[in-house]
């Protein structure tokens, strides 16, 4: 009878602490408040503002010289405070260097333009651009391209000798006195940046 009633006891304990440990642990996942993720969106639509119709001739990427390309640029601030975002437009072929996700590099490429605006929190931020090449000249090897952007003019020298072109678009944000690419969260540093392809027709 001893026997039984020691198994019983120690049966008891041990249910006992095991719903203090459940219990425990429910406690702290109800009180604890959730680390919600914080962090920027970009994206970028045709030129009806939706997922298609990014170049004048459907999917095809040539573009004629003098041919308007219109696409929108949406930027979405999910950080929980007001922020401001730059927005740098770049443009290179396919050997110049990209954005380093890992070690926060830009591209290293001519900038065509930037914008800045102050997001408040859930905002929506819709940038409208309209290109065109103006001029390409093509001067040992190396092409040199005018380009019409948003009304102004630019020329980018020297992009090398490669037919494929594309747009850099980066996201950064004000942190700490200064534009860093990218944004600062709870979660660490991330980065926001999109590529566009293009050729010229001959």
């Amino acid at each position: 009878m001893r026997k039984t009633n020691n198994y019983l006891r120690a049966e008891f304990l041990t249910v006992l602490l095991v719903s203090l440990i459940i219990y425990t642990a429910i406690a702290y996942i109800v009180t604890t408040p959730r680390l919600e993720e914080e962090y920027f969106q970009m994206y970028i639509l045709g030129m009806n503002k939706t997922a298609d119709k990014y170049y004048p001739h459907e999917n095809n990427n040539t573009i004629p010289l003098n041919t308007n390309v219109t696409w929108y640029i949406i930027v979405e601030n999910y950080i929980r405070k007001s922020s401001i975002a730059l927005i740098k437009f770049k443009l290179g072929n396919s050997t110049t260097k990209v954005v380093n996700n890992s070690s926060f590099e830009p591209a290293d490429i001519p900038v065509i333009q930037e914008i800045t605006k102050v997001l408040l929190p859930e905002e929506k931020w819709v940038i409208k651009i309209t290109w065109k090449i103006a001029k390409i000249e093509k001067i040992n090897e190396l092409y040199y391209l005018t380009l019409d952007f948003n009304g102004t003019e630019k020329t980018i020298y020297e992009l090398g000798s490669k037919e494929s072109f594309r747009f850099v678009i980066e996201l950064w944000t004000y942190s700490n006195g200064k534009f860093i690419l990218g944004w600062d969260s709870k979660q660490g540093r991330k980065v926001a940046w999109l590529q566009m392809w293009f050729k010229i027709q001959s």
